[in-house]
């Protein structure tokens, strides 16, 4: 009778209860007459078979609880998705057990699944602002009961910080507002992934990104459409492009400093014996770049400078100084200038093939330079040295002190600058390089040109600062008192070779490099006023 009932009672069984098969099989063999019972639910539903009992057994077992209504209707209340001893058992990790305990894989899989959903469900739940606010008289929480949940709802977490600080005043981040848990409109690309996927699709579309920069990526049509349309952040584009393994190219100097490199091509293609120290002050925005990077450039751009095939005027080494060069110290086989700290390997192509030779990287430097001055106007003449009358000169054609590579590169961008500067001071007095030579082309009352005197001073004052610094000097010639003149440290002031060596050991001087000297350099426009 009792296996009848069950197989009758198996209709009513809806599907969330039919899973526990093994329980109700339980409630099966309890039915049988031969099974002894302990169990009062058990023991009533041998004596009365009902619905009402087997829905007290099955409720007992924490599966369901079965009764009838009235008009006859069978209804079932969940009670638990599992069982506690299950749940229990699976809160342990015991996996193993709690498979036994089900008798059926699919089951526990479900119950996983469920155990899961639970946990997950809890931690997204959004509550209502009146179930939220628990202290209604701070000033954040009164601003959000009188928003309430329907205009809430309407707002991102982002847009409700910004409404809040717009129209009330407040400042609240948008970590404490989101940890309130309240019914905020998910975010543009949270949830479901979906604007994730889309800028993941685009960057994989395109063919070897790791090629391009971070901007050269972000101006690609499709990664600006999709950018644009879902408000997606840098950051989050960094992120999704790292979630991809991109990695990109460093950006070079050109593009950091947005540089028009076809200008500067062009320009290069014109003047060809441009140096890389005088394109620095052609392009002000290159002005603190290493002149090796702009080298290497130049020279991956099909535009290296091609050397001046004029004769120099200057000597390029000074007996004297190369002497002291070419010393050996006692117990070593190694001259000063190819020490380890102080020299170079390069390679040489020669037509035998490439040959790697040593070059020191300490410089024999001049108290006069050659060449032109890039910014100079079109009425200054193109070589330094030509403004200097030859009768001045045939001491300076020789080297006199030691310089670094890289402090070489900043005594001729100071030069430059000081050259120019006592032009405009000689020409604001009436002389002027006319025709090859210094000529007094009017008559000028000092007292009439004082102030603009004064601005020029203190510019020529600032270089010469910089050259002190420096330990070096510039000579240029005065048209107006008709004599050399001095500028920087005097020659005997000027450290020697070993004084040098020890700088360099020290870190106090750099070998190589270049870029602009001290900040009274930077600012030298400001004395004008």
């Amino acid at each position: 009778m009792a296996e009848e009932f069950f197989k009758g009672l198996g209709r009513y069984i809806p599907p969330e209860i039919r899973r526990f098969a093994p329980a109700v099989k339980t409630v099966a063999e309890l039915l049988r007459p031969t099974q002894i019972v302990k169990n009062p639910a058990v023991s009533n539903l041998v004596r009365s078979p009902s619905l009402a009992n087997v829905g007290n057994v099955l409720s007992n077992a924490a599966m369901t609880a079965a009764e009838v209504v009235p008009g006859g209707k069978l209804v079932t209340t969940p009670v638990k998705k599992a069982s506690k001893l299950v749940d229990d058992l699976l809160k342990k990790g015991d996996l193993k057990k709690a498979s036994k305990m089900t008798d059926d894989p699919l089951n526990l899989m479900s119950i996983k699944r469920d155990r899961r959903d639970s946990i997950r469900d809890a931690k997204s739940k959004k509550y209502s602002v009146n179930d939220v606010i628990k202290n209604p008289n701070t000033s954040i929480n009164k601003v959000l009961l009188e928003m309430g949940d329907e205009k809430i709802s309407t707002m991102t977490v982002k847009e409700a910080v910004e409404y809040i600080k717009k129209n009330h005043g407040i400042k609240v981040s948008e970590s404490g507002l989101a940890n309130k848990k309240l019914n905020f409109k998910p975010a543009i690309g949270t949830g479901s992934g979906s604007v994730s996927d889309k800028l993941q699709g685009v960057l994989t579309s395109i063919e070897n990104p790791s090629q391009y920069t971070v901007d050269q990526l972000l101006n690609f049509p499709q990664v600006k459409k999709v950018m644009n349309e879902n408000k997606i952040s840098r950051a989050m584009f960094n992120k999704e492009k790292s979630k991809l393994g991109i990695k990109s190219k460093s950006a070079t100097f050109i593009e950091k400093l947005e540089i028009n490199e076809k200008g500067m091509i062009d320009f290069l293609k014109e003047n060809p014996n441009t140096t890389s120290t005088q394109l620095r002050v052609q392009f002000p925005k290159i002005k603190d770049v290493q002149i090796d990077t702009i080298d290497k450039w130049r020279q991956s751009n099909n535009v290296s400078r091609v050397p001046v095939k004029e004769k120099s005027i200057l000597e390029k080494s000074n007996p004297r100084l190369q002497s002291k060069l070419d010393f050996v110290p006692e117990g070593s086989t190694i001259p000063i200038k190819h020490k380890e700290e102080f020299s170079e390997i390069i390679t040489m192509n020669k037509k035998t093939g490439p040959l790697d030779a040593v070059r020191t990287k300490i410089v024999q430097a001049h108290g006069v330079a050659e060449g032109g001055i890039s910014k100079a106007s079109e009425e200054i003449i193109k070589s330094k040295i030509a403004m200097i009358p030859e009768k001045f000169l045939k001491e300076e054609k020789l080297p006199q002190f030691f310089l670094t590579r890289s402090d070489n590169i900043k005594h001729r961008e100071i030069e430059n600058d000081l050259v120019l500067s006592l032009i405009k001071k000689y020409k604001t007095l009436g002389y002027e390089f006319v025709d090859g030579a210094w000529k007094q082309t009017k008559k000028i009352n000092a007292k009439d040109v004082n102030k603009k005197l004064r601005g020029l001073e203190n510019e020529i004052a600032g270089y010469q600062k910089d050259l002190n610094e420096l330990d070096a000097y510039t000579l240029f010639y005065n048209p107006v008192k008709d004599k050399m003149v001095t500028h920087g440290k005097s020659l005997s002031e000027i450290p020697g070779l070993s004084n040098l060596l020890n700088q360099v050991k020290k870190g106090t001087k750099k070998l190589k490099g270049g870029g602009l000297v001290g900040i009274s350099h930077l600012t030298r426009p400001l004395r004008n006023f």
